[in-house]
């Protein structure tokens, strides 16, 4: 029997939605073979999916856009209604990453609570 845990990495080249049906929770999203900026789209959070979390991996230096797919939905840093956050900084974008994981605030609602999780990227949030 192995011990061994693992995680799903999966690389996209062009802007995909993620859908929990298909892409588990702690799924690895990398933007492996994108010539160009791609978004990566986050379910509208919802009481089933709390907990879920993915993580997002820059391993091709273009910008990478993390979205939900409701707007408003998104806790950053300071902001509980923010709508994207990107990591674009030129010759500063491969290695950066985000995590997004659905939680509860303190009114009841459901959203995704992201972070650049890469030391000395730039992340710029959009409200």
């Amino acid at each position: 029997m192995s011990t061994r845990l693992e995680r799903r990495v999966v690389g996209k080249a062009a802007s995909y939605t993620i859908r929990p049906n298909s892409d588990s929770p702690g799924t690895v999203f990398t933007n492996k073979g994108a010539t160009g900026s791609i978004t990566f789209t986050l379910p509208t959070p919802t009481r089933a999916l709390l907990g879920w979390w993915y993580r997002i991996k820059v391993v091709v230096d273009q910008n990478v856009v993390l979205a939900p797919a409701t707007a408003d939905t998104l806790v950053l840093l300071n902001d509980l209604a923010a709508d994207s956050l990107t990591i674009s900084t030129s010759s500063e974008k491969i290695g950066a990453e985000i995590e997004a994981q659905c939680v509860e605030t303190a009114d009841g609602t459901f959203k995704w609570a992201a972070s650049g999780i890469a030391v000395g990227h730039t992340y710029t949030v959009a409200t």
